[in-house]
């Protein structure tokens, strides 16, 4: 387990702010991060009980998962193409995601499977 002094809400958190910080995305509401950030705290639960390699724990998924992040860029991409149709902010989403990750994930996917 990875002992940290930092929460996990406080990690996923600065997961969602900072991407949005980066493309000076301002036009989410509080309302939508709370729903974003509802979002992904199912995601991390479902890589945690389907995923075996998550045994150091939520903490060691968040830190060091760059497909739990995959699925953090889609799910803010995805939401911003759906309710905003900013397709462009998506899709520089996106693309950061993929060159940070190697995992490519369409922001207009309408199903991220997490097996």
């Amino acid at each position: 387990m990875i002992n940290s002094s930092i929460s996990d809400e406080s990690i996923l958190l600065s997961k969602i702010i900072y991407l949005l910080n980066r493309f000076n995305i301002k036009y989410l509401s509080k309302e939508d991060i709370i729903y974003l950030y509802d979002s992904l705290e199912k995601d991390k639960n479902a890589f945690l009980q389907k995923d075996p390699s998550t045994q150091g724990g939520s903490t060691y998924l968040l830190l060091s998962f760059s497909s739990f992040d995959s699925v953090v860029g889609y799910r803010i991409a995805n939401y911003i193409y759906k309710k905003y149709e900013e397709k462009i902010d998506a899709k520089k989403i996106s693309e950061y995601i993929k060159v940070k990750t190697g995992i490519e994930i369409h922001p207009a996917s309408t199903k991220v499977a997490i097996l």
